[in-house]
């Protein structure tokens, strides 16, 4: 498990075998970073880029793939998409640590309290908020770990960089998800 047991149990986790992060590679357009992150096993859609919000998939949740020809297709039409992604389904959770609203402090604090956290994957976006990406399931939480820290689980996606995503910046929620 990459998290403690007594930061697992605060948030309601349980872990599965960890992974390791995607190598640093050179990636120049939108569909490169697409197949980057599926080849990770990362379930993606396109999004409407600055617009948020699934591109073509009416039900993203379903249709998210780590698939090399879905995804093709879907970059080809859509070259520059932005990079939805169901962290749920692609069997991960995320800590979410939104720095303008004191999340990095915040997460910080986490860090010191319950030993480094170590992430399976950590991803960030241009605003300078963090992702910590962690093998196993969580119930989504938006209170109760600190101002600006978040849990986000089964029924919410996420952008993956570079995409460039507006706010909220970091999830959108199925409707009815847990």
């Amino acid at each position: 498990m990459a998290i403690s047991v007594d930061f697992a149990r605060l948030i309601g986790a349980t872990a599965e075998e960890e992974t390791s992060a995607p190598r640093k590679e050179q990636l120049i357009v939108m569909l490169d970073w697409a197949l980057h992150w599926a080849k990770h096993g990362l379930q993606i859609f396109p999004s409407k880029q600055l617009n948020g919000g699934p591109l073509t998939c009416k039900h993203w949740h379903e249709e998210a793939t780590d698939k090399t020809g879905k995804i093709v297709q879907w970059w080809a039409e859509y070259p520059e998409a932005d990079i939805g992604c169901v962290p749920g389904k692609s069997g991960y959770f995320i800590l979410a640590a939104i720095d303008e609203q004191g999340g990095i402090e915040n997460l910080e604090a986490l860090e010191e309290e319950y030993s480094d956290l170590d992430p399976d994957l950590e991803t960030d976006n241009r605003w300078g908020d963090r992702f910590l990406w962690f093998k196993g399931n969580a119930p989504s939480n938006y209170q109760g770990l600190g101002r600006g820290v978040y849990v986000i689980g089964q029924g919410h996606y996420v952008y993956l960089p570079p995409s460039k995503a507006p706010a909220p910046r970091f999830a959108w929620q199925i409707k009815g998800a847990p």
